[in-house]
């Protein structure tokens, strides 16, 4: 049998990685359907301009992208 006391720490850290998962999957999906940051997400410097930029902002690095060559 398991005390009370020593089965309440994986579980809290379990519905606290639960809790995370489910924001982040409802801020994804709205972002998805409403074309707009509805939620904040925790994003970086290039992960933002990827995806609130101009399309020459999203390009910009994909000449040094593996598999991309000049063309012949």
């Amino acid at each position: 049998m398991i005390s009370p006391g020593k089965g309440s720490g994986p579980r809290a850290s379990g519905g606290g990685h639960v809790a995370i998962a489910l924001y982040a999957g409802t801020a994804f999906l709205l972002e998805d359907t409403m074309h707009r940051t509805v939620l904040p997400v925790a994003r970086r410097k290039a992960a933002r301009s990827a995806l609130e930029g101009d399309l020459s902002q999203q390009v910009q690095r994909v000449t040094q992208e593996a598999g991309v060559r000049e063309q012949l």
